[in-house]
């Protein structure tokens, strides 16, 4: 037929069978028939339509024959056919008839040639050799470099037809519904159910079956031929797969790929080695079923890559390539003589001496075996080496089962690191001395390192006859199942040997292969090489004297200016002294580790630094440690890229800890280490930018950093509570959701991380992002059992306006781990509008998160996260913040939602359990308003636990929690209740490491009011319990007990006057069983206001009513009557008339300000706006805002109302708080209504205001011979104080005495600061608290120590539960609070501080205690300080020796260290804070 556009035409019949029809075209230019139309559905009706009409298109450019082909898989009815009836071909098929005369071609071809259809020919040998020699590459055709089966097969075919298992083209959407369980859901090429693959079809069962799926047949292919594709295996029965190499005259076919079993639902890829092929050679993917299969196995994607040779070049455009000689093509110089034929005409490895090259086919060559000092031998093989899954399927020379390659077996007998080495012959010293230049030498070798338990291969070069020499090259661990290829270049100016050593690993899955040694440039020596090098004598070390100073002690002394500076500002990343040697031993800000530069750390030299895991055992850990680093700014970063291969290769954390895996198999490698933004913000004399916040300190910080849970400014100013009451929505989840709600309708929760519980391993985040603490708190899902793919757990905000403006949201996300899951966020309206969308891995680090928001519609922000395929690690969130411009919706209601029943109490009102009403302000105010309890019901109030909480709530984010427990008699928990003395009864028993249990706020309480309760700490799971009293300023521990009883314990804790406070119970169990402690019948005593008559009041600055009742400062002169009596209003101010905004005259998002024309002093928390508000209309209301406005001009909100709140004049006391002097703005924006009315009425500021201070009034004094009562003004005779009598109605004249309630902190404020105050008023050293010996002489100052751990030479901070490492000790900065006992007796030894005999030292970070035997020549610590000046060395005898010895150590309970008359062990005795002399060894 005539090349030309074509189509047949013809009628179908396909019964009622499993069968196909096929039109294919073939040619004598085509080696298989190619396939264009296929149909393999049968026909749904084929009594009503018995016949179907198909048109198939047909295209060629050369003379062609029409196949039509017919398959029967399976079928049981001889009557069911396949028939084709009425053939026609269009009218442009022009039919050459057999005997008919041709026109002779312009160009004959010989038979050995391809004819391109061009008038040109090319040899047959250039047909299917990945390189189109062809105009428009006919001669590739049929068979493609790549294919997608989006339009044909590309050749590919199945080769054992007829069996019903087959491999077929198809998609997931196909025509045939048979399809539909066997094949993936989508393609790979376009991900959709439309794309289309390869894939095993089954439709008959039989014992045994094969699918192969058989490719074109290739020419040839370069050395450097590999080929990807895409593999689909699942399902349980899916059985194995293999690709084999077909080549032709061999009887054997070559394994390059197998797969075994479920691969799971999902795509896979995979890389196989071609090589270099000399001969036509096919690929077979080969899949077997036994009777037995069931599942889904496709391939998709099939691309070779790098498998053409090198084409002919006139001259070679590098003087280093070789030009070749018949073929034309350059190769560079390293290939020649490689045993390798680059050339693809075999001139590269023309005239290459034998002697030099060994491709181990007929032997060893001229390598050797070392048979003195390694354990066994390399082994010579031909095929894949036994052991399944390790070692190579082919050689390297041949890349066919027929070569032979070298190979070490890790089965046994060897054992770990066993080694087996070949030598070389002897060679001349490189370069060779002579007249003419001489080439360079190199060894060139391929290696093969595949199997999870591959340990290591290293070449070395010797220059004498026994030994290893020096290391040359060396790789670790699995390469892959690749042959690799490595060339060195050789220098000696000795004659040399080159060894390459095997090591074996720690399992037999660890071969190691090697193949296609050759030399280039290297000349053979003749002679043997010398028994013995000579040796290079050690530097002579040099000593440094460091001149003198005049610098007092606390201070640094730079280098060579000699002046001095703070030792708080050595090692801030910022040079002080003019000479930089503040920050000289210090970390610098960038590393990479070049020219033997440590940048003060200790490591080995190099390149980089490693841990090198074929040193040491299963969890060793090596440290990389920098020097101290005194302060950093807030934005300080750490960056530094590492590199952790390996089947076991274990952790690395950040202070860079390495920790060593299960095996030697994985170094952990880090490199270019750089802290960015660390120095500490520089105060400058330029003023703050508007648009800039003012910190406290004078800085200035961006104001989109506002509020933002980070520390920017330095001096935490910027994160002030008061400063922060503008910015809604924001929460870090250290105790709870804050305003967040889980949503009901979703999978499962989210939940906060507790505390230092783990969750997954290597992906979790180490520390939360608000604290950088590992007991921080975050929000987290976890994607594990029982949870599964796609689950989701969503949290949903408050419901902010629709007139926020510039509003955006910002938090941070952690998600680290493949197939994590995926985070959503939407903006919930009427719909849900989707406005970030994060999947899968996002780094093992918190990563920044910002998110405009805008709505017509008042809207709430909704988290949403769904378990991935594997869900490796949780999806973490932290820090939400909103900027000031998010403006909450209905921020006032005027129904409360505590209203039982619509009318049955006046407005304002709530019902109670029996009818009766009361007020929202008179709950959680110690007063039974109801008669039944009700209003203090849920406050968290006395209780006997045996009906529920009453109130009480545990915290989310503890470990576990507070639970209502039953007796034990196993000595865990109390063996009954203490309220009915049975074991049916519930005390609140503690259960986890550590819990809270907190009340409600209570409003106020009395000046003698108590609070008791029953304890019970137990013997075998022991605990610490401790109350806490928490205030809008400050968190203050009252009580505390960890001594163990066999019964309950009684405890009284006076709360005395308080206001606006809540109580919150802290338990830590100390062994990790159930139960530790319990608690029962909390009863508050005396703490009703009318308990008491009047009398001094909470705080010192509220307002008395002249009945004698306290009200805070703020509500007087208020326009609102809080006294009873009103007295509170009296002698005010106030003149009729209001201010309103006409919104009938305005437009949407106008603006009215007023403004103070007074600037008030700088003040946070004290100064009061009071005023009226009226807001109503329609619900298209504006919105009312509060700012205050700093002397740079930057407004800061206070307080924002929006919506229709009601035609009522609404009351509201507003914190003014800045930073800097300020004026106060007042703001309302008109909303999209005319009928709106927003107006405000008696506005009024506190005195406080007006002084930036709190207002105090003249204090009540008693005679000097009386004592005047703490909380009520009241004097009695100084002889009743401490007699054991209640003479004060407040009960205080027994406060402070020495019979203080057993775990309570007594009173302090007598000391000085770095003291701390016992019970009978002498001052002890804060040094000295939480050391494990008792110094005051009731031992109190060892009362409430936390439970924590800490290494040698560290402080355990008694407040933070933190551990403060000696070199921060003494260094200006207050790390400990409240005692500062890092900052005390710097300069001096506490009275018997050192125990043992030891002797206390001060030195430049404070006190310690060394071995008496080293004072004459102790080495002092001079790393960054100048010490010269002479230190006191003081001999104490221990402490309280009537005491029994004790054990000094970070904690109590820690064993004390052995003293060995080794030197290494007598450098230190046991105790807080001493000199640590550690082994340089990691």
């Amino acid at each position: 037929m005539a090349v030309m556009r074509q189509t047949l035409t013809f009628d179908r019949h396909i019964g009622l069978l499993k069968g196909a029809l096929k039109v294919l075209i073939k040619s004598k230019f085509l080696v298989e028939p190619q396939e264009v139309w296929s149909l393999s559905n049968p026909n749904p009706d084929p009594h009503i339509h018995p016949w179907m009409r198909s048109v198939v298109m047909l295209n060629s450019r050369e003379e062609f024959k029409v196949l039509i082909r017919g398959l029967i898989f399976n079928s049981s009815d001889p009557y069911e056919v396949i028939a084709i009836d009425d053939l026609s071909f269009s009218k442009g098929c022009v039919a050459v008839g057999e005997n008919e005369i041709r026109a002779p071609l312009p160009i004959q071809c010989a038979s050995s040639q391809f004819h391109c259809g061009a008038n040109e020919c090319v040899d047959g040998v250039k047909v299917c050799d990945f390189t189109p020699d062809c105009p428009n590459g006919e001669d590739e055709s049929s068979c493609l470099s790549q294919c997608d089966f989006e339009s044909d097969s590309c050749s590919w075919h199945e080769l054992a037809q007829g069996d019903g298992f087959e491999w077929v083209r198809g998609s997931a959407n196909g025509d045939s519904e048979e399809y539909h369980d066997q094949t993936p859901p989508r393609d790979h090429s376009t991900n959709t159910s439309a794309g289309h693959f390869m894939f095993i079809f089954k439709n008959s069962t039989s014992f045994s079956q094969q699918a192969l799926l058989r490719s074109p047949k290739f020419q040839q292919s370069g050395s450097d031929c590999i080929l990807s594709f895409w593999h689909y295996n699942s399902g349980q029965s899916v059985g194995a797969a293999e690709m084999h190499l077909v080549i032709d005259g061999l009887d054997r076919s070559t394994t390059l790929w197998q797969t075994l079993y479920n691969q799971g639902n999902q795509w896979h890829p995979v890389t196989v080695q071609i090589g270099r092929q000399t001969r036509p050679f096919q690929l077979s993917v080969t899949k077997l079923s036994l009777g037995v299969y069931e599942g889904v196995s496709a391939i998709d994607d099939i691309m070779f890559h790098n498998c053409s040779l090198p084409g002919a070049m006139e001259t070679c455009p590098s003087p280093g390539q070789f030009h070749c000689s018949r073929s034309k093509a350059c190769v560079n110089y390293s290939q020649i003589c490689d045993l390798i034929d680059d050339c693809g005409d075999g001139t590269d490895e023309e005239n290459c001496s034998s002697e030099l090259m060994c491709d181990f086919e007929e032997g060893l060559c001229s390598w050797t075996q070392d048979d003195v000092d390694d354990i066994f031998d390399w082994t010579r093989i031909q095929g894949p080496t036994p052991t399944f899954n390790t070692g190579p399927w082919k050689d390297h020379t041949r890349a066919n089962v027929d070569g032979h390659f070298l190979y070490i077996e890790s089965s046994e007998p060897q054992k770990f690191k066993d080694t087996a080495t070949l030598i070389s012959q002897p060679f001349l010293p490189t370069p060779r001395r002579g007249p003419e230049r001489e080439p360079p030498c190199f060894f060139r070798f391929h290696y093969h390192m595949f199997g999870k338990n591959v340990f290591r291969l290293a070449v070395y070069i010797r220059t004498r006859d026994s030994g290893r020499g020096n290391l040359l090259w060396f790789c670790f661990g699995d390469q892959g199942n690749y042959w690799h290829k490595q060339i060195l270049h050789i220098n000696s100016a000795h004659p040399f040997q080159i060894i390459v050593e095997g090591t074996v690993g720690d399992d037999f899955r660890g071969d190691i292969a090697i193949d296609d040694l050759s030399f280039l440039g290297c000349e053979p020596f003749g002679g043997k090489l010398p028994s013995e090098e000579p040796s290079t004598a050690a530097p002579v070390p040099t000593i440094s004297i460091t001149p003198p100073h005049s610098c007092p002690p606390g201070q640094f002394v730079c280098k060579t200016t000699r002046q001095c500076v703070s030792l708080s500002q050595v090692c801030d990343f910022t040079p002080d002294c003019s000479d930089s040697s503040d920050e000289e031993h210090c970390v610098k800000e960038y590393c990479d580790f070049e020219g033997d530069a440590l940048c003060g750390c200790g490591s080995p030299e190099g390149w980089y630094l490693y841990a090198d895991s074929s040193n040491g055992g299963y969890g060793h850990t090596t440290d990389l440690l920098t020097p101290p680093i005194t302060k950093t700014g807030p934005q300080c970063t750490l960056v530094f890229w590492y590199y952790m291969s390996g089947f076991t290769v274990g952790t690395l954390q950040v202070v860079l800890c390495a920790k060593r895996g299960i095996s030697y198999m994985g170094d952990v490698v880090i490199d270019d280490v750089a802290f960015v933004d660390c120095a500490p913000p520089l105060r400058t004399d330029v003023p703050c930018d508007k648009n800039e916040f003012i910190c406290a300190n004078g800085h200035c910080i961006s104001e989109d950093t506002l509020c933002d849970f980070i520390d920017h400014c330095g001096d935490g100013s910027d994160e002030n509570h008061y400063i922060c009451k503008g910015f809604s929505g924001r929460c870090n989840f250290e105790f709870d959701l804050c305003s967040w709600r889980q949503r009901q309708d979703d999978d499962f929760d989210w939940l906060i991380k507790a505390g230092d519980k783990p969750l997954t391993p290597r992906s979790r985040p180490s520390t939360d992002h608000t604290l950088r603490n590992p007991s921080g708190h975050y929000l987290y899902l976890e994607g594990s059992f029982p949870q599964t793919t796609g689950h989701i757990a969503q949290i949903i905000g408050p419901l902010f306006s629709r007139y926020s403006k510039d509003c955006k949201m910002v938090f941070y996300i952690h998600m680290s781990g493949e197939d994590i899951g995926t985070l959503n966020v939407y903006m919930v309206t009427n719909s849900n509008q989707l406005l970030l969308n994060l999947t899968d891995n996002q780094g093992n680090y918190w990563k920044r998160q910002e998110v405009p928001l805008s709505s017509p519609q008042n809207f709430h922000i909704m988290f949403e996260g769904k378990v991935g395929i594997n869900a490796q690690g949780p999806i973490c969130l932290d820090d939400i913040t909103f900027s000031a411009g998010c403006i909450l919706s209905s921020s006032f209601e005027t129904v409360s939602s505590h209203t039982l029943l619509s009318g049955s109490c006046p407005p304002g009102f709530l019902k109670c359990d029996n009818g009766n009403c009361y007020k929202s302000e008179q709950t959680c105010d110690f007063t039974d308003n109801c008669g039944d309890g009700t209003d203090e019901m849920d406050c968290g109030t006395s209780c006997s636990f045996e009906h529920g909480r009453c109130g009480w709530k545990s915290s989310l984010a503890d470990t576990f929690s507070w639970t209502l427990g039953v007796g034990s008699i196993h000595r865990i928990r109390p063996s009954h209740d203490h309220t009915l003395k049975n074991e049916s009864a519930t005390p609140a028993g503690f259960k986890g490491d550590k819990a809270h249990m907190r009340s409600s706020v209570w409003k106020e309480s009395s000046a003698r009011c108590k609070l008791s309760f029953w304890y019970y700490i137990s013997e075998k799971a022991r605990g610490i319990i401790r109350l806490f009293v928490k205030t809008e300023n400050e968190l203050r521990e009252v009580w505390t007990q960890q001594v163990m009883y066999e019964e309950w314990r009684r405890a009284e804790v006076s709360l005395r006057k308080l206001r606006n406070f809540f109580l919150i119970f802290e338990a830590v169990r100390t062994r990790d069983v159930s139960g530790g402690v319990a608690l029962d019948d909390l009863e508050f005593i005396d703490c009703e206001q009318q308990a008491l008559r009047p009398g001094s009041c909470p705080a010192v600055t509220d307002f008395v009513c002249y009945n004698g009742d306290c009200i805070e400062y703020h509500l007087e002169c208020d326009g609102k009557a809080d006294c009873s009596d009103e007295s509170d209003e009296m002698d005010c101010n106030g003149e009729g008339g209001y201010l309103f905004v006409n919104s009938s005259v305005q437009r949407e998002g106008d603006v009215a300000r007023l403004i103070t024309t007074q600037q008030f002093p700088a003040s946070i928390g004290i100064c009061h706006l009071r005023f009226w508000f009226h807001m109503y209309g329609s619900h298209h209301m504006g919105t009312l805002k509060v700012y205050t406005v700093g002397h740079n001009g930057r407004p800061l909100l206070i307080w924002s109302a929006c919506d229709n709140l009601g035609d009522n004049w609404i009351y509201t006391n507003v914190i003014l708080s800045n930073i800097s002097p300020f004026r106060v703005s007042i703001e309302a924006e008109v909303g999209a209504n005319q009928w709106t009315v927003v107006a405000i009425d008696h506005l009024s500021f506190t005195r406080e205001c007006h002084v930036g201070a709190p207002v105090t009034p003249v204090p009540q004094i008693c005679h000097m011979e009386q004592f005047q009562c703490l909380y009520l003004f009241e004097c009695i005779p100084l002889s009743l104080r401490c007699d054991g009598e209640l003479d004060c109605q407040d009960h205080s004249d027994e406060d402070m005495c020495s019979s203080v309630v057993p775990g309570t902190v007594p009173p302090q404020g007598e000391c000085e600061t770095g003291e701390y105050s016992c019970s009978n008023s002498t001052c002890i050293p804060a040094l000295l608290l939480c050391d494990a010996v008792l110094d005051c002489p009731n031992g109190e100052d060892e009362n409430g120590c936390p439970i924590k751990e800490c290494n040698d030479g560290e402080l355990v901070c008694e407040a933070t539960a933190d551990c403060v490492a000696y070199y921060s000790r003494c260094d200006g900065v207050d790390d400990c609070p409240s005692f500062n006992s890092d900052e005390s007796s710097c300069y001096e030894c506490p009275f018997g501080y050192c125990l043992n005999g030891g002797v206390c030292v001060v030195k430049a970070n404070g006190p310690i205690c060394i071995d008496p035997s080293l004072v004459d020549n102790e080495e002092l610590d001079r790393s960054g300080f100048d010490v010269h000046r002479e230190l006191p060395s003081l001999a104490i005898k221990p402490r309280w020796s009537g005491h029994p010895r004790l054990n000094i150590s970070v904690y109590p309970w820690k064993e004390e260290p052995k003293i060995s008359t080794s030197k290494e062990a007598k450098l230190s005795f046991s105790n807080p804070l001493y000199k640590c002399s550690r082994s340089s060894e990691a």
